[in-house]
């Protein structure tokens, strides 16, 4: 069924508070509302989609920041480590020799 029905009036920029696609935005279009329902799930879907896409890019990218302060810590700590160790080697040599 083919009509052609006159926009509602709306907020200004018109877009709606909500994604959902809504029977009274059908009507704003020379189009089958059925048609039109559709179209909009199917860019809601591809909207939620692309967020989705988007999110795990911005947490793959956070992981890989973490993962680097993890490998510098790490270094950072082997290295203290081994100094300690050092100096107590040091420390003991030097017990040891004064004896």
């Amino acid at each position: 069924m083919f009509q052609w029905c006159e926009p509602t009036t709306g907020k200004a920029g018109g877009r709606p508070t909500s994604n959902r696609p809504r029977l009274e935005d059908a009507r704003m279009y020379p189009t089958d509302t059925d048609v039109f329902l559709l179209v909009r799930r199917q860019e809601h879907a591809t909207f939620t989609r692309d967020a989705e896409h988007r999110r795990v890019a911005r947490a793959r990218a956070r992981l890989a920041h973490d993962e680097l302060r993890v490998q510098r810590a790490w270094e950072e700590l082997t290295a203290a480590l081994a100094e300690s160790a050092q100096s107590r080697q040091s420390l003991a040599d030097l017990v040891h020799s004064s004896r």
